[in-house]
This record gives structure tokens, C-alpha cells and sequence, in this order.
């Protein structure tokens, strides 16, 4: 093979070069940048050189559409990048222009400091018209998925992932666990979780994400369970203090689509921390009450003795005198010595009252309200709502939707009524035990909520108007609140959902008397 000179392979590095629009080489320990090639259209103004970061920023504010703005926490750090690019040898992102241009960034090791990058070539070229047009829809979609943050609020991060090619793609994104850039809108699912135990799990949680959170595992589970839940604790340094966090992962298929699952992250530290306290002041409670019990008991043994010192000598100096009736010296002593006795049973009668009108009451009240709000809360956690039927009103196709797939994720069956007069109708057309409950919007045409609900309690049916009904509207004033009571409705939630609230509400819902 004839050797290449120098001039050839210079031709060659400068045609490839040519198709891509900008060629950089990063310092990720001195976060400075310097521009090696660049194409770019007219009208942008690019610096050969500077700090990287700030080129970073400037460049993403300036030129990359807003939608796409979220990529400054993942390519414009050096810190995420030099973690990203020690676990994989390249990170790319996808991403629209402000004039149109779709782009994609790539990321590649370069030169390495022992087992640390410290050096990386940035290209950046024009994707075709395929991966353009995934780019657009994706931003279209951006507008209805901000429904999603409001309803699931409960969630820091909620996305898809495609079974066959085990990659994800996030539609509800905000930091999750506070400082933790984790995860970019989309990538390989498994390689992502791998850097999130590797750079914020506790060590003792490793083994346990390795067995149960990878794909093959939640597949596993979901295929048996119908859902999979993953919870492990991370780093304290996240949460500023000296206790480890707690991070949840929710999983289950995607409605009518075999090929992908749904999934949710949150951070659950102070839920869990709540719930801890909760128990310990149970556990505190539990202890009192026994304590109490014990003190009783102490007590009570106490007092039977004391009192049957007096009343034996009750009952015996009285049988004495009987046999002495003409005695009367003996019958004076045997009386005061009756007499003390009785004194002595009176005093200690009143030290029982005493005691329990000190601290008997306070403490059985107390008792008595922890152990009702424990009952309370064991009950309704042992109430399963799999298999009711749900008619939800709701106008709106999206709402709808929505609201239709958190109560699904629960195993509720779940019908629709687009307004109030459809709703009376699908009631009046079904057997009166056929939907369990009602979950009614307020602003409808045609008939709104509460026109519906005051017509359903109407149903000479009365077994039909008895059905539970629970308002669903977004408006927050206390009017509204009476006006759903006043209508004959059981109970209100505000929207955005908060789904433990939602499903609490459904539990507590009783038919109406």
C-alpha cells in the first residue's frame, strides 16, 4: 500500500471535516474551549476560544429553541461530562434550533489523565429530515405534557421506554433530587441507572439495584405483577444532612402499547421520614399506654390489699361484738376501732378517685385518639380499589386521559361521560351497583357537575342516587367547596391532582344516606 504524504491526509481530515458544522476541542479540567473547524450557517457568531461553559450558555440562550433548553445541565457542565464520559465513551444531544436547523452534539474522549478524562472533541452536525421531524413533534408535545406536570405532581421526572431498544425518553423533567442533573430527555435506560447508583446510591443499596432495577428485572416483575416499584437510599450529601435520602421508581405498561413501559421517579425523603416519625410516636404511644396499663395495674393490687386490711377489721371486730351484746366497754372499743377502719376505707377511696381524675382521662383520651387514627390508617391502606368501576365527567379529551391512567395504574375500571347529561344517561342505562363511583368536573357543557349531581340524587331509583360522587374541578374557593356539598356531592378534589389525596378520597367515599 502506497504511503499517504501529508498534503493527502490534510484533504482527507479537511473533507470529513466539512460535514459538520462546528468542531471543538474541550478542556474539561480548565473548562476552556477552542474552535478547530466550523461551517455554520450565516448569522451565527461564534468566538474561536474561550471558557467553555460561558461559550455554553451563551450559545444555548442564543440559538437553541426554547424547548430545548433543559440540555444546559447536561452538555454545558464539565463536571456532568468528565462522570458521563468515564462510564461511556461518547454523549451525544439532540436538539432544534431557534431558525429550524435540527443539530446533534457529540461528545468523544480525546486525551485522558490515567482513568480521568481531561480532554474531548465536540462535533455538532445537521440531522436529516427523519430525526427533524421526531425533534418537532417532540416540541408540539411539550405544550400538552405540561398538563402532566400539574396532574402528577407527585413525580420528578415521568418518560417512556422502548422495550426493544431498552432506551428511554423523558416527557416531564425538573432536577431530580434537588442537585442531581441525572438524567438527559432521552438514552439507554440501563447505562443511565448504572451512573445513578454508581455516583449517588449508598454502596449497601448496589447489589440490590443490580438484581432488581435493570430492564430484564422490571419487565420480569411487571409481567407478573402488572407493575414494578424500586426505592433505595442515596447519598446525604444530596439533601443536606447527615441521613441518607430515598428515591422511588415507578413502573407499568403503557396503555395499549406492548412495546413500551411508563415510569416515574421522586424523591420520597421527607415522606419517609414523616412516616417514621409517624411510628415513632406510635411506638411512643403504645409504650405510654403500656406503661399506664402497668402503673394501673400496680395500683389496683395496691388498693386491694390496702383495702382489705380495714374491711377485714371491719367485719371481724362486728363479728366480736356479737358475741359480747351486753358488754358495753367492749362494745365501745370494737365501734372505734370500726370507726377507724371506716375513715381509713374512706381516705383510700378518695385516693382512687384522685388518681383517676388526674391522669386516668387525659391519658385514655390520648390513647384512644392515637389508636383510632392508627385504625383509620391501617384500614385504608387494606382497602383495595382493584376491580371498581369509575365513571369519570370530563369535558376535556386530555383531562380525561389523564385522569383515566392514574386511577388505571390502580386497576380501576374507568369509563367516560363528556358532560353532565351524558353522565345522567349512562347512569340511568346501568344497573344501579354497576359504577362505584362518580368523578364529577364542574365547568361542562350542555349540563354542568352540578346540575348532574343534583339530577342523580333526584333518580326515583334510590339505590342509584345514593352513589358516591366526588367534584373534580380546578377552582380553589371555598364556595365552590359549598356549592359541590350544597349540590349532594361526598367530598372535592382540586385540581392539579394529587393522586394519594385522589385515591384517599375514593377510599373514604361512602354512598350518601
Amino acid at each position: 500500500m502506497p504511503n499517504i504524504n501529508d498534503e493527502i491526509r490534510k484533504r482527507v481530515i479537511e473533507t470529513i471535516a466539512n460535514n459538520y458544522m462546528l468542531i471543538c476541542l474541550v478542556d474539561l479540567v480548565a473548562d476552556t474551549y477552542q474552535v478547530i473547524q466550523r461551517s455554520d450557517s450565516p448569522g451565527y457568531d461564534i468566538i474561536t476560544g474561550g471558557v467553555y461553559s460561558q461559550f455554553s450558555e451563551e450559545y444555548n440562550c442564543k440559538y437553541v429553541d426554547e424547548a430545548f433548553q433543559n440540555i444546559r445541565g447536561k452538555i454545558g457542565s464539565v463536571e456532568f461530562l468528565s462522570k458521563a464520559l468515564n462510564s461511556d465513551p461518547f454523549v451525544s444531544c439532540d436538539f432544534l434550533m431557534k431558525d429550524g436547523q435540527a443539530r446533534r452534539s457529540v461528545f468523544k474522549s480525546f486525551e485522558m489523565d490515567g482513568e480521568k478524562v481531561t480532554k474531548v472533541i465536540l462535533y455538532s452536525y445537521q440531522l436529516d429530515s427523519a430525526r427533524a421531524g421526531r425533534l418537532i413533534e417532540r416540541r408540539r408535545l411539550e405544550t400538552e405534557y405540561s398538563i402532566i406536570n400539574g396532574l402528577c405532581s407527585d413525580y420528578s421526572m415521568i418518560g417512556t421506554i422502548d422495550i426493544a431498544s431498552g432506551h428511554f425518553h423523558i416527557y416531564k423533567y425538573k432536577p431530580f433530587l434537588e442537585s442531581i442533573h441525572l438524567f438527559g430527555d432521552e438514552g439507554s435506560y440501563n447505562g443511565t441507572m448504572r451512573f445513578f447508583k454508581e455516583n449517588y446510591v449508598l454502596k449497601e443499596d448496589w447489589a440490590f439495584l443490580e438484581r432488581e432495577a435493570t430492564l430484564e428485572a422490571i419487565l420480569k416483575k411487571i409481567n407478573i405483577e402488572g407493575n414494578a416499584d424500586i426505592v433505595c437510599r442515596t447519598i446525604p450529601q444530596f439533601h443536606g444532612g447527615q441521613l441518607p435520602g430515598y428515591a422511588r421508581f415507578s413502573f407499568c405498561r403503557v396503555t395499549n402499547d406492548s412495546q413500551r413501559i411508563v415510569f416515574g421517579a421522586r424523591d420520597i425523603t421527607d415522606t419517609v421520614y414523616t412516616e417514621f416519625e409517624r411510628r415513632r410516636e406510635l411506638e411512643q404511644a403504645l409504650k405510654s399506654a403500656k406503661e399506664a396499663n402497668q402503673a394501673r395495674s400496680d395500683f389496683l393490687f395496691r388498693m386491694s390489699h390496702e383495702l382489705h386490711t380495714p374491711l377485714n377489721v371491719i367485719l371481724g371486730f362486728l363479728d366480736m361484738a356479737r358475741k359480747y351484746p351486753g358488754d358495753i366497754q367492749r362494745q365501745e372499743e370494737y365501734l372505734s376501732h370500726i370507726k377507724k377502719s371506716g375513715l381509713r376505707l374512706l381516705e383510700l377511696t378518695d385516693e382512687m378517685l384522685d388518681a383517676a381524675a388526674s391522669s386516668g382521662d387525659k391519658e385514655k383520651a390520648f390513647i384512644i385518639r392515637e389508636a383510632q387514627k392508627n385504625e383509620e390508617h391501617v384500614a385504608l391502606e387494606n382497602i383495595s380499589l382493584v376491580g371498581r368501576r369509575i365513571l369519570i365527567v370530563e369535558d376535556n379529551e386530555l383531562n380525561a386521559e389523564i385522569t383515566m391512567e392514574i386511577l388505571s395504574d390502580k386497576d380501576i375500571l374507568c369509563e367516560r361521560a363528556q358532560d353532565g347529561a351524558v353522565c345522567l344517561q349512562m347512569i340511568e342505562n346501568h344497573d344501579a351497583d354497576y359504577y362505584d363511583l362518580i368523578l364529577m368536573d364542574i365547568q361542562m357543557p350542555v349540563m354542568n357537575g352540578y346540575q348532574a349531581t343534583k339530577a342523580i340524587r333526584s333518580l326515583p331509583d334510590v339505590d342509584k342516587a345514593r352513589i358516591p360522587i366526588l367534584a373534580l374541578s380546578a377552582n380553589y374557593l371555598p364556595s365552590d367547596r359549598k356549592n359541590a356539598l350544597d349540590a349532594g356531592m361526598n367530598g372535592f378534589v382540586s385540581k392539579p391532582i394529587d393522586v394519594a389525596e385522589l385515591i384517599e378520597k375514593i377510599k373514604k367515599a361512602q354512598p350518601v344516606q
